[in-house]
């Protein structure tokens, strides 16, 4: 029983780690990083519109969509590229 309860501490903080640095990472700002250049996002929206039904529908607004979750997600790594190297430092 005891080493049941010690295993869910140790599990809990953990997690709580785990949150804690992704909240962190998801709150820190974006001003200042690096943007996709225009020959990424053209290769972000070319490669989107290789799909047949993308390309029936005309589904730029789509695109549009897409390429924002990509900057989101690039915006994301970048500041937990960052994160990381403040935390290593001695």
């Amino acid at each position: 029983a005891v080493s049941r309860l010690s295993g869910a501490v140790s599990g809990r903080s953990k997690a709580e780690s785990f949150l804690r640095y992704n909240l962190y990472i998801d709150n820190m700002p974006v001003d200042g990083n690096p943007e996709l250049t225009d020959t990424q996002v053209g290769r972000i929206k070319a490669s989107a519109m290789n799909t047949a039904r993308l390309q029936e529908q005309n589904g730029m607004d789509t695109v549009n969509g897409i390429l924002g979750e990509v900057t989101e997600e690039y915006n994301r790594a970048i500041n937990k590229i960052v994160f990381d190297v403040e935390i290593a430092k001695p």
